[in-house]
């Protein structure tokens, strides 16, 4: 199954996050063809021949059917409508295959092989340790899942799961804090990616994945901003991954005000924005907006983003005033 099949099905999750976060990298994949939704729709529109492993018997013993790729044909579609389009995609393709070659290099220098590169990293061992009582292996490397998910959202977790996962490695209570974390992981999927030979696939262990998530959350989400700085680095991640939908406009205001509103701005604290890191006092300061008649309609996402905490957080404790 191609990386865009995979990811258009998983957009059909019930998750919302999960569904957002498969439709985004879609968006992200098309956008570096030049292309986007458009494009894909109008793709299903025409009457495409289908390839021969299309024509293909079911799988007997799966019982299930073979699986249509929306996305053969598409080249012959778009070369239609911009002659030459196939030859700069191939240009592409070379110059990309190139620079990875390059960088293949460059890890076997580093590591001294592409099957060292494959060794568990120091923290991905951490993680493993952490999590061993609700893991299921595939043979002896990989993570096949853990407490029973196959999809490595933080969400999702059961509370005890995530605190192993949030409690493996000191855990991040700013974004500057939590930025060089972020980086390491996209640098080792990255480099698991180029060892594997899958790039778009994501190269990173289930364990690591859930880590990774929980951190990117962190920085993109759940993590109030202290400075003019967190905020510009909040909004660079936020451009570079091509995000523009309301909610996380919304969040991005939310941190503007947020920061109108610090001691340092005006000389006290605003209504429930109070500082103040630990897991008790993050609460107090939920259920203090939820018990405010005015705070209390907020969205779950944006009291979760004034008090610094998960949205799930929030809607567990806002459960427990109903």
């Amino acid at each position: 199954m191609s990386t865009t099949a995979k990811l258009l099905a998983l957009a059909g999750s019930d998750n919302d996050a999960e569904a957002i976060a498969a439709l985004r990298k879609v968006k992200a994949l098309l956008a570096e063809n030049g292309k986007d939704f458009t494009d894909l729709a109008q793709l299903y529109e025409r009457d495409l021949p289908k390839p021969a492993y299309q024509q293909s018997s079911p799988n007997v013993q799966s019982g299930r059917p073979p699986f249509t790729d929306i996305m053969a044909g598409f080249d012959d579609c778009i070369e239609e409508k911009e002659p030459g389009y196939k030859a700069r995609e191939s240009a592409e393709r070379t110059e990309k295959i190139r620079k990875e070659a390059e960088e293949r290099e460059k890890l076997i220098a580093k590591y001294g092989s592409l099957e060292a590169v494959l060794e568990p990293c120091e923290k991905e061992l951490v993680l493993r340790e952490a999590l061993k009582p609700w893991i299921i292996m595939q043979g002896e490397r990989w993570t096949s899942s853990v407490d029973g998910l196959h999809s490595p959202f933080p969400q999702d977790i059961s509370p005890e799961v995530r605190k192993a996962l949030e409690g493996a490695l000191p855990l991040p209570t700013t974004i500057t804090e939590a930025m060089p974390e972020l980086l390491y992981w996209e640098q080792r999927d990255r480099e698991m990616e180029l060892a594997l030979d899958c790039i778009g696939n994501g190269g990173l262990d289930f364990v690591c994945q859930l880590r990774f998530n929980l951190i990117q959350d962190m920085v993109e989400e759940t993590l109030p901003v202290q400075d003019i700085q967190e905020l510009a680095t909040r909004f660079r991640r936020f451009y570079e991954r091509g995000f523009t939908d309301d909610d996380l406009l919304e969040s991005m205001l939310i941190d503007v005000e947020r920061l109108a509103a610090s001691p340092i701005q005006t000389g006290h604290h605003g209504p429930g924005i109070q500082n103040g890191h630990t897991a008790t006092k993050r609460r107090e300061q939920v259920i203090a907006m939820l018990s405010d008649s005015e705070t209390a309609l907020w969205s779950d996402r944006k009291i979760a983003r004034a008090a610094g905490v998960s949205p799930t957080t929030v809607g567990t404790i806002r459960k427990q005033f109903q």
